[in-house]
């Protein structure tokens, strides 16, 4: 798939969190090139135990709180997993980072996942995670009818679900690449791009303060809006 520059438009209005379904799909198959990871958070029922509505909320207002103080791209989607569920996907988070804040809101376990590419195209690598253990992983993720079809054990974006399908055992090894291609931007584009690329690669390194990787993540929207604007100059 080739990023134009009605694409990368789709990307900053991620960053604002008002992307639909097409493009939380996107991410998640590893089309979108500047999404390196995707974490699956929430503050609902910590310890696995039913909390009252008013407790859900508070817990949930203060963690997309520390998700705008970190700088994080995130957009909110709901699910319903036994119960009704509001949580957050999270884009560009490091692992340990995303265990800290599961740990932290009382959850038992938390999804992450990696972007990797090879010969054959992009996927993500997706990690049921509990505590600091990996559980489980899993290269695919679905959306199709089926999924749709579905009464429970589901998340959901603009009123359509996708699930990664853990503890399946008919998609153990199963995997989806595609292909990204840079090719229709500009020389400028190119460049501006190719910083921003790196920035959000730095800001998921672990060995760095958190203070470092804060700045990655606040120069890389930067260079985002630059690279957008650039394209729009010539258009």
């Amino acid at each position: 798939m080739r990023i134009t520059k009605s694409k990368l438009k789709q990307i900053i209005r991620e960053e604002l969190n008002e992307a639909g379904f097409a493009r939380t799909r996107q991410a998640m198959t590893g089309v979108v090139p500047n999404i390196e990871t995707i974490a699956f958070l929430t503050g609902e029922n910590p310890g696995g135990e039913p909390a009252p509505p008013e407790v859900n909320k508070e817990n949930n207002a203060a963690l997309e709180s520390r998700l705008k103080a970190g700088n994080y791209g995130f957009r909110k989607i709901k699910g319903k997993f036994g119960s009704h569920e509001k949580s957050f996907m999270v884009m560009n988070i490091p692992r340990s980072e995303a265990t800290t804040l599961g740990q932290d809101l009382g959850q038992e376990s938390i999804i992450w996942g990696h972007r990797e590419e090879d010969e054959e195209g992009a996927y993500f690598n997706f990690e049921y995670i509990e505590g600091e253990t990996t559980i489980q992983t899993r290269q695919v993720s679905m959306s199709g009818r089926d999924v749709q079809d579905r009464d429970d054990f589901y998340s959901q974006v603009k009123g359509r679900k996708f699930i990664i399908p853990f503890f399946d055992d008919d998609y153990e090894g199963a995997s989806m690449k595609v292909k990204t291609d840079l090719n229709e931007l500009t020389e400028p584009q190119r460049v501006t791009y190719r910083k921003y690329i790196k920035c959000v690669k730095e800001s998921l390194l672990e060995q760095k303060t958190p203070k470092y990787r804060w700045q990655k993540r606040g120069v890389a929207k930067v260079l985002l809006q630059q690279t957008i604007d650039e394209g729009r100059l010539r258009a």
